[in-house]
């Protein structure tokens, strides 16, 4: 606002922003603080009177809060979907007598191996992706509004949400697969007729 503009209003609270040339440290940070805490401490009112964000403290501030928050959900999905995965390998594998039976029936009837492997991968394929799509539809949504809490420009390069999500689905997804494929290549050792 001008000062032409402001000039005769009457004053409810004042704001000083200063842009620096080079980002202020969190040495500095604190140095603020302890100068803008002695100024209160010298008001007669000192309650919401002075109080210093620098963009040092704002990036350490989110970063805990995502560490806080990520982390034991990270941990808590991780641990859900291992416990998922294995229930779901426990009852493929416990059916390995009746699939077995199943491509016995399919080689008699004229089906080389190679189609009766690729049909038990595309089975084990939607088997295992139809737990995982809910999940990630439903983090989405929560992810992107988890993204929107700190101030833009606070995450930024690799601390960007997109780039923290990426980087965490494909190590989510990683794990996913090599448990999928392990499970896979002993169904298959174990089924299909040599």
């Amino acid at each position: 606002m001008p000062d032409e503009a402001a000039e005769g209003l009457p004053v409810h609270h004042m704001a000083y922003a200063a842009k620096t040339a080079r980002p202020v440290t969190a040495a500095q940070y604190e140095a603020l603080t302890g100068l803008a805490r002695a100024e209160r401490d010298r008001q007669e009112d000192p309650s919401g009177y002075v109080f210093v964000l620098s963009k040092a403290y704002e990036e350490a501030e989110v970063a805990a809060q995502a560490l806080t928050v990520c982390f034991p959900l990270y941990y808590l999905a991780l641990a859900l979907m291992m416990t998922a995965v294995t229930i779901l390998t426990i009852q493929q594998l416990g059916e390995t007598e009746r699939f077995r039976r199943q491509f016995a029936l399919l080689r008699k009837l004229g089906m080389d191996r190679r189609e009766m492997a690729r049909t038990l991968g595309r089975q084990f394929a939607l088997f295992y992706t139809m737990p995982a799509v809910p999940a990630v539809l439903i983090a989405g949504s929560f992810i992107v509004h988890l993204a929107l809490v700190p101030e833009p420009g606070v995450m930024v390069g690799w601390n960007r949400p997109a780039v923290i999500v990426m980087i965490s689905l494909g190590a989510f997804f990683l794990i996913y697969a090599v448990y999928i494929l392990l499970a896979y290549t002993s169904l298959k050792r174990n089924v299909l007729p040599r």
